[in-house]
């Protein structure tokens, strides 16, 4: 997919969204790979490098979907987020941190991207369009 998405990136008009979600597929393979090595080499602090993958690939999602509904980005919310998610994530990869931070953080702000994802191309007043359904 992201070989696909940054292709029509390329080749069909250069819009901005594509390139994001083209990123976030990026950093979501780039995630995986970064998860194996941290679990083969047995250290958290690769794992939490992972977690931190998917921090900016899920946020990438939002951002593309805010930028295809022609919707602003709020770029500095958007950092305010991921930095406090981040603070998390150092914390539950760190010798203070539990299993459950470790498995919360990374995936509940996952989670919230997804929301506003979703909220960003929920049509006003309308119908979905067929690419608003599948998303």
């Amino acid at each position: 997919m992201t070989f696909t998405m940054a292709l029509a990136w390329k080749h069909f008009g250069g819009q901005r969204y594509v390139l994001f979600w083209a990123l976030s597929y990026g950093l979501s393979v780039l995630q995986w790979v970064i998860n194996f090595a941290g679990l083969m080499a047995k250290s958290q602090a690769i794992v939490g490098l992972a977690a931190f993958c998917i921090l900016c690939s899920s946020s990438l999602v939002a951002v593309g979907a805010r930028e295809r509904s022609g919707l602003p980005v709020r770029w500095l919310q958007f950092a305010a987020g991921l930095s406090a998610a981040t603070i998390g994530i150092i914390v539950a990869y760190s010798p203070y941190g539990e299993s459950w931070m470790r498995t919360s953080f990374a995936s509940g702000y996952a989670g919230v991207m997804v929301v506003a994802a979703a909220a960003a191309v929920w049509p006003r007043g309308g119908r979905f369009s067929a690419p608003g359904r599948a998303f």
